[in-house]
């Protein structure tokens, strides 16, 4: 019922991988069936709810979802073309979110509430890992998974948008102070602001997330967690804000100054950026 089984999820390597270069391979732990499709049954009768609480920050759950997020972030970045768009990158997202902040913030939620118990009754709080159809033990015990959300699961991206989603508001807020906004796609999240209110207002998006749910955004590097500048002056700007903080600050950001950024899969930046990104993917879809 509450084990996970390991799967390795196998990443094609890209274009231009050295011959003899080895694929990235990551471990994903797949949940018991029967307990996919309790949560497949909750998730079709609280779409509707979870996705009016979201809205309009994190469109995982809406129709054209997708469309929405990247139409969003580009025709505010148009209409204001001095802002910076900042990609923030959270690792092992699913993985690593508290189960015990599940619980906390649906029963926080007036019209999420009724899930707490169905919640607290599905998600245990601890499950042994299944490798190739055995128990995984060590001599010291059975190895288990305490925390996160399986992959594959019907509820597991709703579940985890909607115990976030506080820390996501108050991002958006601490944007929009400079007249900007942060939205997202499940985990994917945009902050479009100046340099000052989009690194200001990550910082402390950051340190909720560590502390209240456990998790880590990755601290900065392409694909990551990076940053398109628009201009010379906006780079300088964001070179000074790393500098003056400490590497030993559990959240440290510095985040990769790119010439754009990838947004649900759409290039936007510059005129380079765009065209290399559409020409990489034609090639791809070539081969």
């Amino acid at each position: 019922w509450g084990s996970l089984s390991l799967t390795a999820l196998v990443k094609p390597k890209p274009p231009d991988a050295a011959p003899n270069a080895l694929p990235a391979v990551r471990p994903i732990g797949m949940g018991d069936s029967l307990r996919k499709a309790f949560h497949l049954h909750a998730f079709k009768e609280n779409k509707t709810a979870m996705a009016e609480y979201l809205e309009p920050l994190n469109v995982v759950l809406a129709e054209g979802g997708a469309a929405k997020l990247v139409h969003s972030v580009r025709m505010m970045h148009e209409a204001n073309p001095s802002f910076v768009v900042l990609h923030l990158d959270t690792a092992n997202a699913f993985n690593e979110l508290k189960r015990s902040a599940i619980i906390k913030r649906f029963g926080s939620i007036p019209k999420l509430k009724h899930m707490q118990r169905f919640l607290h009754a599905t998600l245990n709080p601890s499950g042994a890992l299944v490798v190739d159809g055995e128990v995984w033990t060590e001599p010291d015990g059975v190895v288990t998974s305490d925390e996160g959300v399986t992959q594959g699961d019907p509820l597991s991206a709703a579940v985890y948008a909607v115990t976030y989603h506080e820390a996501l508001q108050q991002l958006d807020a601490d944007c929009a102070e400079d007249g900007g906004a942060a939205r997202a796609g499940a985990d994917d999240v945009y902050a479009l602001a100046t340099v000052e209110g989009a690194l200001n207002g990550t910082k402390a998006y950051m340190k909720t997330l560590r502390v209240e749910y456990g998790l880590k955004v990755h601290p900065g590097g392409p694909g990551k967690t990076e940053i398109y500048c628009p201009t010379l002056e906006a780079i300088a700007a964001v070179e000074r804000w790393v500098a003056a903080q400490s590497p030993d600050d559990p959240d440290y950001l510095s985040p990769a100054v790119v010439k754009g950024v990838h947004c649900y899969g759409v290039p936007m930046g510059e005129v380079s950026f765009v065209e290399d990104a559409l020409s990489a993917k034609a090639a791809e879809v070539e081969a």
